[in-house]
């Protein structure tokens, strides 16, 4: 997960406006939420 972040964080700021990078960076960072949101519930 970190590499993945990582090259999303290097392609936007290449192209600060690309579509696919911020939605992809924005998944990223929610469904780490989830994985915590999940282990503290249970």
């Amino acid at each position: 997960m970190n590499k993945a972040e990582e090259a999303y964080k290097k392609a936007l700021a290449l192209k600060a406006d690309d579509a696919t990078a911020n939605f992809q960076l924005g998944a990223l960072y929610f469904n780490r939420a989830v994985a915590s949101n999940k282990e503290l519930n249970s």
